[in-house]
């Protein structure tokens, strides 16, 4: 890796650190709404419940706990599988896309 490059990710490493001392913004909610947004970019399936407590290799009850946090705070919404209810896959609300483009701004670009 190049110096040019590892101070830039020291740096955005650095600024995500700011999000969750300032903001109370765990860098899990970071990645759930990234990938929320990324999906819906790149056309493909949103992440469901599943896919979190993969990624993040928790429980169900610690992944709840992370988006029942968003869902309150209106960043994200739960939607239903048409073809398998107990499937809930997560979609972003306009206030939540807003947020982590803010968040994603601020960071140092390459």
């Amino acid at each position: 890796m190049e110096d040019s490059l590892f101070l830039s990710n020291a740096l955005r490493a650095k600024q995500v650190m700011r999000l969750y001392l300032k903001e109370g913004i765990d860098l899990p909610v970071i990645i759930i709404l990234t990938e929320i947004v990324v999906s819906k970019i790149e056309k493909r399936s949103l992440p469901n419940i599943k896919w979190v407590e993969t990624e993040f290799q928790i429980s169900f009850t610690k992944v709840n706990a992370i988006l029942t946090g968003l869902v309150k705070r209106k960043f994200i919404i739960k939607v239903p599988s048409k073809v398998d209810a107990r499937v809930k896959y997560l979609d972003i609300t306009k206030s939540g896309r807003e947020f982590i483009y803010k968040i994603t701004s601020n960071l140092v670009q390459t």
